[in-house]
């Protein structure tokens, strides 16, 4: 997926990171092309500040802006299971157990809309949406944008979750999106 991304985001391109994590994506995208502008996301406290570190010792704090909170389908706060696997870690005790792993901890996290996020910073051209199932929630969350900006999504949706795909379609090809299914991605593509 980041090469199918590296790949379509043009050199001046605003991507939302939507489930940084440490930023693989973001420094990939952002130390590509000088004039991107990547606007990236992570709830997690100590993967967040990981990513921070990163973005900093690779001197892409002009090109980077992090928020630290989760998007979803309303503006709260809401628990954060941290998994011991970080890449599991979600608002979903099960998935943050999938593959042996366990719940380090429970910490409290803000939620935002996408729409609320997209009021204040520029709008984003492009999405990659990796949320460990709350994908229909941000997707909810950001009804104006989708409608309005007309963003492309890469999305990791996880098949062991077959409600979390079908509703993700059905929101996309509801606002007219055509959705491209490779093996670990969907790039979505607006009419």
């Amino acid at each position: 997926m980041l090469a199918a991304m590296a790949e379509f985001c043009g050199p001046d391109a605003t991507i939302y990171d939507i489930g940084a994590n440490v930023g693989i994506y973001t420094l990939a995208l952002a130390s590509s092309a000088k004039g991107r502008r990547l606007i990236a996301f992570e709830p997690a406290p100590v993967t967040a500040e990981q990513l921070r570190a990163n973005v900093g010792c690779n001197d892409l704090e002009k090109q980077v802006h992090i928020h630290q909170c989760a998007l979803g389908g309303t503006d709260d706060e809401r628990p954060f299971y941290v998994s011991t696997l970080p890449e599991l870690s979600g608002f979903d005790r099960q998935s943050a157990t999938r593959w042996g792993a366990s719940v380090a901890e429970v910490v409290s996290v803000p939620v935002r809309r996408l729409d609320t996020i997209q009021e204040t910073m520029p709008a984003p051209d492009v999405i990659k949406l990796d949320v460990e199932g709350a994908g229909p929630e941000v997707l909810r969350g950001g009804q104006a944008t989708i409608a309005e900006e007309r963003p492309v999504f890469f999305i990791e949706p996880h098949e062991e979750e077959l409600s979390e795909t079908q509703e993700m379609q059905s929101i996309l090809l509801g606002h007219d999106y055509r959705i491209e299914q490779y093996d670990d991605y969907w790039r979505c593509l607006p009419v």
